[in-house]
């Protein structure tokens, strides 16, 4: 495994995107993520970097014009690597890749590839902390992958200050995403969800399929339960956390895959079949709602085979049938030497 630092940050902290207004708002969604977790990094106090992947960019603005970017600090550095259109169109037509703006899971590994830090938390770019999720970051161990569980706040056009964003989140929830469940509420049903309501529902979705686990022996045919209800799978491509060694061992996300569909659950499935412990960090993650261009409905034929696929090649892994790597050694086009800058 390659080691790109000899003075390695704590964490690196990878996002990707371009200059477009994916899912709408994007502009504000993306200023909103990187200022705040620029702000909370810095008072973590441990050497970070945040990488941006500029992916499939317009031609104007530019990226660096797009928001309003934090300048880096002494505890706290911004990398924006760029994707110049013309790898991305390669990749396309040499992979017989569907042609949507931005290929995910390739921009994903790009950024994990030339990623300095001794852990990788690869995010989604319009996630937002709690302050006091930071506490769990600490004292992490090589031998975990960490997961989080997500609370959708309702979409606003309306901006919002970066500083009051994240209470907005917080008495706006319209939806959590949990380890083998989700739960959906209208704007104005729940409102604040109080911590004590999040955590007995997260002892409750955990706990039952525990208990029918228990069951089992009133069966002839003991129940079967799927990859997504083992292991953390949901919303997996907003966060996920381990090691940079554990990340390079993977050969980080699948690259080849017809849509970016599952891709992240898969990883979760990937590292738990080399051993790793899942840990779901105590405090949730918040996701402003939008549009998407993929969803897990499987209302069509390309979706239900994205899902297929997805279950299909988690029992190959569980069961050691499959080995856990799916990429060739140039994966995140290592071998390309991209263009980066510090902000």
């Amino acid at each position: 495994m390659e080691d790109n630092s000899k003075n390695k940050p704590y964490i690196s902290v990878v996002l990707i995107g371009r200059n477009d207004n994916y899912g709408g708002n994007f502009q504000d969604r993306l200023e909103s993520c990187i200022n705040l977790l620029f702000s909370q990094l810095n008072k973590l106090k441990k050497s970070s970097e945040i990488i941006f992947v500029n992916y499939n960019p317009l031609p104007s603005p530019n990226i660096q014009e797009f928001i309003d970017w934090p300048k880096s600090s002494n505890t706290v550095k911004i990398r924006i690597i760029d994707v110049d259109p013309q790898y991305h169109k390669q990749f396309v037509s040499t992979n017989q890749i569907k042609d949507v703006p931005v290929i995910e899971y390739l921009a994903k590994n790009i950024g994990i590839r030339r990623a300095k830090g001794q852990y990788i938390a690869c995010i989604n770019p319009d996630i937002i902390f709690p302050n006091k999720f930071y506490k769990d970051l600490i004292n992490l161990k090589p031998n975990y992958f960490y997961r989080a569980n997500r609370f959708d706040f309702v979409q606003t056009t309306e901006q919002i200050a970066h500083s009051k964003l994240l209470d907005f989140a917080q008495n706006n929830v319209i939806g959590i995403w949990l380890k083998g469940a989700s739960f959906h509420f209208k704007p104005t049903s729940i409102g604040k969800l109080r911590y004590c309501k999040y955590k007995f529902l997260q002892w409750l979705t955990i706990n039952k399929y525990e208990f029918i686990r228990k069951l089992n022996f009133l069966w002839k045919k003991p129940l079967h339960f799927k990859a997504e209800n083992k292991y953390h799978c949901n919303v997996s491509g907003d966060f996920m956390l381990m090691s940079r060694s554990n990340f390079l061992k993977l050969n980080g996300y699948y690259e080849l895959a017809p849509i970016a569909l599952h891709i992240d659950s898969l990883f979760v499935i990937q590292a738990a079949s080399i051993g790793l412990k899942e840990k779901v960090l105590n405090l949730p993650i918040y996701h402003q709602d939008h549009s998407r261009r993929y969803t897990s409905d499987r209302k069509n034929e390309i979706e239900d085979q994205a899902y297929i696929f997805f279950q299909q090649e988690s029992e190959s892994l569980l069961n050691k049938k499959k080995k856990s790597c799916y990429n060739s050694s140039n994966w995140g086009l290592y071998s390309v030497d991209l263009k980066e800058h510090y902000i």
